[in-house]
């Protein structure tokens, strides 16, 4: 089966990009300061002097104390932003830039095959119900 393939839809493939974009900001953050948090943690064995130990009484919290000033939290709030709003500016510029030249070229050739398995509606019979009782409420007696 032979199809042509003519334009992509812009926004859908701006958004699609967006989403994805997401995604890989969110798991570039955990990875990077996961990296960095190892890596500047080993440097010295020894620790910062004892003066700069960060503690709860100082009102450091919990985060600066395992991440200590190489991994904000925060990164994974705008991190994964930023790069849905870059992968959503790129996808739209590329997708126009795309579908100008699937435009030129008159659209693209897509040869598909078909494996032979046809998926087909099944017949399924809905349960019949054979007997219907009724049943009835009893009411109660008037009070009055």
């Amino acid at each position: 089966m032979k199809y042509k393939l003519k334009r992509f839809g812009v926004l859908k493939a701006a958004l699609f990009l967006a989403l994805w974009g997401f995604f890989i900001g969110l798991f570039m953050t955990l990875v990077t300061g996961i990296i960095y948090s190892v890596m500047f943690s080993s440097v010295s064995l020894s620790g910062p002097p004892a003066d700069t130990q960060p503690s709860f009484i100082t009102g450091d919290s919990i985060v600066d104390i395992v991440f200590p000033n190489y991994f904000s939290w925060s990164n994974l709030l705008w991190f994964p932003f930023v790069y849905a709003i870059l992968f959503f500016a790129l996808g739209f510029i590329f997708t126009l830039i795309i579908n100008l030249i699937l435009k030129i070229i008159k659209g693209f050739d897509l040869e598909l095959e078909e494996t032979g398995q046809v998926f087909q509606q099944q017949n399924i019979q809905k349960p019949q119900i054979s007997q219907v009782k009724k049943i009835t409420i009893p009411t109660l007696p008037n009070r009055s």
